[in-house]
């Protein structure tokens, strides 16, 4: 990575090329903290990439029990490395703290949205459930009722319909349905296409068809509707299971138990909400143990075998 930072940046010498892969590890814990590492040491003609890594120290203990289990979590590559072929040995220039916390920071984003996508493919039959969520896709469900009963559709019509104040809107909806195969545009015109076909047998307003449908949406789609239509209650529930399932991860254990309190702390240092109290935190983690996403237990929460399961099979946290 580049980084942007205005800090000077020092470089080391190496005499041999066998020297820099026996001593730049060493250096590089002096001059940063032991907590840096090559992750990966590439040798090429004139030139040698080093990518770092970055282990951090994290508390995985089960609240329940106080197990005291400390976990060190990798974050990589944080910032690559060239050693320069020069007529005095390899040279190597070095970043600043800066850039490293730049590419730790970076790299903590990643698992973020790794987590939140894989936490959303795995739990989308009960997003597209929660009344709130219905709520925020309701222009979806009214599209494909609409292309359903009404086909072949103009596509102006469905503009009318929504307003010209939600034209954006609109367009990125259709844009979704067209690329899930909801929808199949021809000319101008809106037709049914197959796996909105699949489920003709079921109404739209069904609770099936909330599940199957938009659940199918939500997974095939998840960032687009989430971050390009700005849904935000698709993120919350995501987010908030996953600030769970982080550490049960980490511990591969799907019955951990933790508090409130420690799941709030994963939301704010793995997401970097730091603003959201704890009670908003137990009140969503009540919600998705209500939809059986996560357990309740007294005062502590806990994973499901199931979800549990199929997020470990996507995430390699």
């Amino acid at each position: 990575m580049s980084g942007t930072s205005t800090e000077p940046r020092s470089k080391i010498r190496f005499e041999e090329k066998e020297d820099i892969e026996d001593e730049v590890e060493l250096k590089i814990k002096r001059r940063f903290g032991r907590g840096l590492f090559v992750e990966k040491y590439d040798v090429m003609d004139d030139s040698i990439t080093i990518k770092l890594g970055n282990q951090v120290p994290k508390d995985v203990s089960d609240c329940r029990d106080r197990d005291r289990v400390l976990k060190f979590i990798t974050y990589s590559p944080v910032f690559t490395l060239t050693a320069e072929e020069t007529n005095n040995g390899y040279l190597i220039e070095l970043p600043n703290r800066s850039e490293i916390h730049e590419g730790f920071v970076d790299r903590k984003k990643a698992v973020a949205r790794k987590l939140d996508t894989t936490m959303a493919k795995s739990i989308y039959e009960e997003l597209a459930s929660f009344g709130l969520v219905q709520t925020q896709l309701r222009g979806v469900k009214d599209i494909l009722w609409v292309v359903r009963e009404k086909q072949p559709v103009d596509e102006e019509e469905i503009y009318a319909m929504r307003g010209r104040g939600s034209e954006e809107q609109t367009q990125m909806y259709l844009h979704v349905l067209e690329e899930t195969e909801f929808i199949r545009r021809d000319d101008g015109e809106l037709y049914s296409d197959e796996n909105l076909n699949a489920h003709d047998e079921l109404e739209i307003e069904s609770e099936e068809f909330s599940k199957l449908v938009l659940g199918q949406i939500v997974q095939k789609a998840y960032h687009t509707l989430k971050d390009e239509l700005n849904l935000t209650l698709l993120q919350h529930y995501p987010k908030y299971a996953g600030s769970y399932y982080y550490s049960a991860l980490q511990r591969d254990k799907p019955d951990l138990r933790l508090d409130v309190e420690t799941i709030t702390d994963n939301l704010h240092t793995v997401y970097g909400d730091e603003h959201v109290h704890k009670w908003e935190v137990e009140k969503k983690l009540n919600e998705l143990a209500r939809a059986d996403v996560v357990h309740k237990d007294d005062d502590m929460f806990y994973g499901d075998a199931d979800v549990f399961a199929d997020v470990a099979s996507q995430t390699p946290v």
